[in-house]
């Protein structure tokens, strides 16, 4: 996981592990539309919760 960088990147790398913010979600839902994965009149907003998102999970654990 290291490795491939699977859990330590984009927003994780500041906001902690498990980060998905309303921005990154929409770029996401905007993409499985683009790919026929939802229906455009899906309403993505209803697929996530931000309130455990991005609190830093993880980052006191950082060596560097």
């Amino acid at each position: 996981m290291k490795h491939y960088r699977i859990v330590d990147s984009g927003d994780a790398l500041d906001k902690g592990i498990g980060c998905i913010t309303v921005e990154r979600y929409k770029w996401l839902a905007e993409e499985l539309i683009t790919a026929k994965l939802f229906k455009p009149d899906t309403d993505y907003t209803k697929a996530f919760d931000t309130r455990f998102s991005c609190k830093g999970v993880g980052l006191r654990l950082k060596t560097s």
